[in-house]
């Protein structure tokens, strides 16, 4: 057995892997790899395409790979291979993602990606940090996870269903965000699944074959009263789109740690510093 994350350079795919990887020992589920080619695509007996950043970039990131795009669609519509998405990976499964342009998605659940507009003002967006899942739908991969486990989300934007039982899970932020989407073999999670928060929640689990749950990490919130100042590290080859050039407000700017990461300082003005929530990058 075969599990392929694929790299597209739009997934922080250093945790991801490290934590397939560990599912893949304890479960006995064969070998995990991180490929951009189309062949180990095809070999592949599941599939998982994580997402980091604005849904027309990695729509875009995912179409330059020569071939790669046709053998994940290949893949999961002809071959029914199991696939999931991770956070944008996750949007790219409705039909329209409407993130600052119309983008259409693989359309395999039936919806479009919208803004998060909370009913209360206090609350901020992005969505970030830890918050209860609603579990509404049943699917193999849910087996285990039920209403009130933690799950951990940095996002501006989220799938809107077209219909209701394409909806697995939710979260309530001023009103219903989708966290699960699925069908079939083809799952999708808002959330980060390699995270989880700690006590607060059950051991370690396995999502069916796919997807785990594993080390905690704290959620680091800059403090509101004053400037804040925020480590970050990239990975040598991330590009500048993956970083948020546009607003801080809007964007998600945490990285994993990773050796040869590039370490930035950014000063982070009082009125934005409550936005503001990441990773300890601490070696």
């Amino acid at each position: 057995m075969r599990t392929v994350l694929i790299d597209y350079d739009s997934g922080n795919l250093h945790s991801a892997e490290k934590a397939f990887q560990r599912m893949a020992q304890e479960v006995d589920a064969g070998e995990v790899i991180v490929s951009d080619k189309p062949e180990d695509i095809a070999r592949a007996d599941r599939i998982v395409l994580p997402g980091d950043g604005a849904f027309p970039a990695c729509r875009a990131g995912l179409r330059s790979f020569d071939g790669l795009e046709d053998a994940v669609i290949e893949a999961v519509t002809r071959d029914a291979k199991p696939f999931m998405g991770i956070c944008v990976g996750m949007q790219m499964l409705a039909t329209w993602g409407r993130e600052y342009e119309d983008v259409q998605g693989f359309d395999w659940i039936d919806g479009e990606v919208v803004r998060i507009t909370p009913s209360d003002p206090a609350l901020k967006v992005p969505h970030m940090g830890w918050n209860d899942l609603i579990v509404t739908g049943e699917h193999p991969v849910l087996s285990g996870i039920k209403t009130g486990d933690h799950a951990y989300f940095v996002h501006s934007y989220h799938m809107d269903v077209t219909h209701p039982a394409d909806r697995l899970a939710h979260v309530d932020y001023g009103g219903d965000v989708t966290a699960i989407v699925g069908r079939d073999t083809v799952i999708g999670m808002q959330f980060h699944p390699e995270k989880k928060p700690g006590s607060r929640a059950t051991d370690d689990r396995k999502l069916s074959d796919v997807a785990p749950l594993t080390e905690p990490r704290p959620d680091l919130r800059a403090a509101h009263q004053s400037d804040a100042t925020l480590y970050l590290q990239l990975f040598p080859r991330q590009r500048q789109g993956d970083i948020g050039g546009r607003d801080v407000q809007d964007r998600h700017i945490g990285r994993a740690t990773a050796k040869g990461a590039i370490v930035l300082r950014l000063h982070i003005p009082k009125e934005h510093s409550t936005n503001i929530a990441g990773r300890d990058f601490s070696p």
